[in-house]
């Protein structure tokens, strides 16, 4: 799968493991990309924390949902952990960094990809801090 996104426009929408993604940016050999749709709602956190790193949204992301991509037909291999940058926007690090093989875009990669990600305003979303 990473000769054919690399070979994707940046915004391009496409279909995999039904789910459609958007590319955002060629990244670490691979593709950074974003879903095109709201997936599903939940909270951040059901223990209250807002470190991702520990989060119920973390443990869902990488094991439930990565489980069920990979049942329509996704292969683990095509998703590569990131490390995560966990600085908050007041600059504190308190949590450090992870990593994830699915996260959350920073705010500095929202910003950064602002103009490809759909209009989702009328959703709500989580970002990584």
């Amino acid at each position: 799968m990473e000769r054919k996104l690399g070979a994707l426009k940046n915004g391009r929408v496409f279909a995999y493991a039904g789910v459609n993604w958007v590319k955002l940016d060629d990244l670490n050999g691979g593709a950074l990309v974003f879903s095109a749709e709201s997936l599903f709602r939940r909270e951040f956190d059901t223990n209250g924390k807002n470190d991702f790193a520990v989060s119920t949204l973390n443990r869902e992301l990488n094991g439930d949902f990565l489980e069920a991509l990979c049942r329509e037909g996704a292969k683990k291999e095509d998703f590569v952990p990131l490390v995560l940058d966990l600085t908050s926007d007041d600059g504190m690090k308190d949590y450090g960094a992870t990593s994830a093989t699915i996260g959350l875009l920073t705010c500095e990669r929202f910003r950064k990809y602002r103009a490809l990600i759909p209009n989702l305003a009328a959703e709500d979303y989580w970002l990584l801090t």
